[in-house]
């Protein structure tokens, strides 16, 4: 399991850490949608869908 942490700015802005970015192959300038969302267990379920190019 591949744990980080992630600051929560103004505005409710946050930024994807290195960890993740590098696991999930997203680039600086990758258009990225992030889908939150949590299971029936209630655990907190995190996707990321890149935009092709």
């Amino acid at each position: 399991m591949l744990l980080a942490n992630s600051k929560l700015y103004k505005n409710n802005r946050t930024t994807v850490p290195l960890e993740v970015r590098k696991k999930h192959e997203i680039e600086n300038d990758d258009e990225v949608t992030i889908l939150w969302g949590t299971n029936e267990q209630g655990e907190t379920i995190v996707q990321f869908r890149k935009r092709q190019k």
